[in-house]
């Protein structure tokens, strides 16, 4: 290793990213209770009734971020 490189500083630039659940934010979908049937194009789309129970789930998986939209018929 050259003598450059063997600083921290300098191996902390080199140094690859890593990607973790914390860093992640996932897009919610948002369907009124009322809605039957799938939005076309939109497997992921919850109903209003199940989003704490799907925010949840995705925050025991180290998921801390979304993004919510409606969805309006």
């Amino acid at each position: 290793m050259s003598p450059s490189r063997a600083r921290p500083a300098v191996r902390a630039l080199y140094a690859r990213p890593s990607l973790a659940p914390g860093y992640l934010g996932a897009p919610l979908l948002v369907l009124p209770d009322d809605y039957t049937g799938e939005p076309p194009g939109l497997p992921g789309a919850v109903p209003l009734a199940r989003v704490a129970a799907t925010v949840a789930r995705w925050a025991e998986l180290g998921i801390r971020g979304s993004k919510v939209f409606a969805f309006r018929a």
